[in-house]
């Protein structure tokens, strides 16, 4: 029996992770389970939102634009190695994962420790910054400036399987991708 598959799909906010995670599992030859980040995040009681133990932010301006800082504190960083955990332990159960995270260059050393003996490939998923800007406002669900702060910063230092432009093709055309170019 091959080893379990394990997809990692890391961007900004409003890179379009989530939908390309769907339009994989629709794609895919085998069964994947879709685990998001966004999903342990929502798993806190509403004491936890904004508290330097969990996830804290804080909002500026920077050239006009809103700019979100959002932090992790370590409560929250407990929980973040959690979401990397039970994505081991997905697989470990013999379950493909395709996972999508906002994820640091320090958080890439945890997820090679804890993902190792699977096959693991990692998408980079990204797009101008306009256009992120301009997906965050038309969502509502986000907040403003998040997207910016994470454009700059998150894909530093990080290596990837393969490079994802969201604003280059369809997320149906993504996952045809992902999936030739690795025989998913």
């Amino acid at each position: 029996m091959p080893k379990p598959c394990i997809l990692l799909l890391n961007g900004p906010s409003s890179a379009g992770k989530s939908t390309l995670a769907r339009a994989v599992q629709a794609k895919a030859k085998a069964p994947f389970l879709h685990v998001a980040m966004d999903t342990f995040l929502e798993m806190q009681p509403p004491r936890c939102d904004n508290h330097p133990d969990t996830f804290f932010w804080t909002t500026t301006e920077q050239d006009g634009h809103p700019l979100t800082s959002f932090r992790t504190g370590p409560q929250g960083a407990a929980l973040m190695r959690g979401f990397r955990q039970a994505i081991a332990g997905l697989a470990l159960e013999g379950w493909n994962v395709v996972a999508d995270d906002v994820a640091e260059a320090e958080d890439w050393s945890d997820y090679r420790r804890r993902l190792e003996g699977f096959r693991l490939i990692t998408v980079k998923v990204h797009a101008p910054l306009p256009i992120l800007e301009q997906r965050e406002r038309a969502r509502g669900d986000r907040m403003a400036g998040l997207a910016r702060d994470q454009w700059q910063r998150l894909h530093r230092g990080i290596i990837y399987d393969l490079d994802i432009d969201t604003s280059e093709m369809s997320a149906s055309a993504a996952a045809q991708t992902i999936c030739a170019q690795f025989d998913l």
